[in-house]
């Protein structure tokens, strides 16, 4: 991304600037992942000079540590359902949970379902969060997911639900 503004109160200590071509590993924060804008703490941030990378390869730099950490913590044989699938860290998980997990059965939740079902991502099946509620598909009901893993924040009360019955979530 591009820093587009520095606190008032740490302009002349920060390392970055505005206008600065950043990449950001996200640990905890930020939340809404889906957002045009992200406040990120400069412990998670670099510089990336535009010489050495592509705005593409430093955003899959970034999400790769993320992805991988979330992905090694997934069982071969489990259901899982992947919040914001379509993004760096999502795709990543859905990848590593095919290939590396072997996982059961992957759905991906994100806005272009065509891209979440085809390769590189191979999701065994997605939904676009616009038009569908995941938590109403008989299918999902009847048989629930092992694992929930959402990279976006919007799930909370369905996943408390879903930790009630006993069922692993998985968030970052």
């Amino acid at each position: 991304g591009i820093v587009v503004e520095v606190p008032d109160n740490d302009k002349e200590s920060c390392y970055f600037q505005v206008g600065d071509r950043v990449a950001a590993r996200f640990a905890e924060f930020p939340r809404d992942a889906l957002a045009e804008y992200a406040l990120v703490r400069q412990d998670v941030c670099d510089k990336v000079s535009e010489e050495a990378l592509s705005s593409e390869d430093a955003a899959a730099l970034a999400g790769a540590s993320p992805a991988t950490t979330l992905a090694n913590r997934l069982q071969p044989g489990e259901r899982v359902l992947v919040y914001g699938a379509g993004g760096g860290v999502g795709s990543h998980v859905c990848q590593l949970a095919r290939t590396t997990q072997q996982v059961e059965y992957i759905v991906g939740i994100g806005k272009d379902t065509d891209r979440l079902i085809q390769s590189p991502i191979l999701c065994h099946e997605a939904l676009d969060y616009t038009k569908d509620d995941p938590w109403s598909v008989a299918e999902w009901q009847d048989k629930p997911f092992d694992v929930v893993v959402d990279l976006v924040g919007g799930a909370w009360e369905r996943l408390v639900q879903q930790a009630e019955r006993g069922e692993k979530m998985v968030v970052k």
